[in-house]
């Protein structure tokens, strides 16, 4: 019997080099995950990323997943931080929807100044 294994990531990206620190940070993350995926797979873990810090939106943590092989590394998709972030419902399923383990659901409004 397996279990689920929560994985949040955070990385502080300054605005500078914000694209060119965002690819790093994904490609570092993607590299750590699918060297831990054969262990998931030989102990029947699945191995998840949430949309949530440096990976709020479905389009990072897609970017993470695409460099990832392994059906024991999948998404947990916190649907308020892909709105709070302007992405729409539409664009984050379409991201990560394939390789989607759970929903995190809560209500959030965004504020005036977009957040």
């Amino acid at each position: 019997m397996g279990f689920r294994l929560r994985f949040v990531s955070y990385e502080e990206i300054d605005e500078g080099d914000r694209e060119a620190r965002k690819k790093e940070v994904i490609d570092l993350v993607a590299e750590n995950l699918a060297e831990a995926a054969p262990d998931a797979e030989r102990h029947g873990v699945t191995i998840c990323l949430e949309t949530h810090d440096a990976f709020c939106r479905g389009e990072e943590v897609a970017g993470v997943l695409r460099q990832v092989d392994s059906p024991y590394v999948k998404a947990v998709w916190d649907v308020h931080h892909p709105y709070r972030m302007g992405e729409a419902v539409e664009d984050t399923w379409n991201f990560i929807g394939a390789r989607l383990a759970h929903v995190h659901m809560k209500d959030a409004r965004r504020r005036e100044d977009g957040s």
